[in-house]
């Protein structure tokens, strides 16, 4: 595993490694640490379940989940919390670290 160089590096490798299947009802995701293939796979109508539970990947060992907070008027917010492993390289983006 190779740790992208730069932010345009990262986005095109989180692009390539982005899978849908099922008409894209279902999608494999990236990690959104180093953007390898596989870190987590679920049905797009399952997404906050699936997520919240987290996810480590198995080339950077870095692990996120994801906290969903519904607000007033029907918005919901979807936070991705880092949950282990080393800080990402300066091309990701930045999550809240769990405490």
């Amino acid at each position: 595993m190779t740790e992208p160089k730069s932010r345009k590096e990262y986005e095109e490798k989180l692009r390539k490694n982005t899978a849908y299947a099922n008409d894209k009802l279902s999608c494999t995701m990236p990690c959104p640490f180093c953007a390898e293939p596989g870190f987590a796979t679920y049905r797009i109508t399952e997404v906050d379940e699936t997520l919240s539970k987290g996810a480590v990947c198995k080339y950077c060992f870095r692990g996120m989940r994801t906290l969903k907070i519904d607000h007033k008027h029907g918005v919901t917010e979807m936070r991705f919390i880092q949950t282990e492993g080393p800080e990402p390289g300066p091309y990701a983006p930045e999550l809240d670290r769990d405490s």
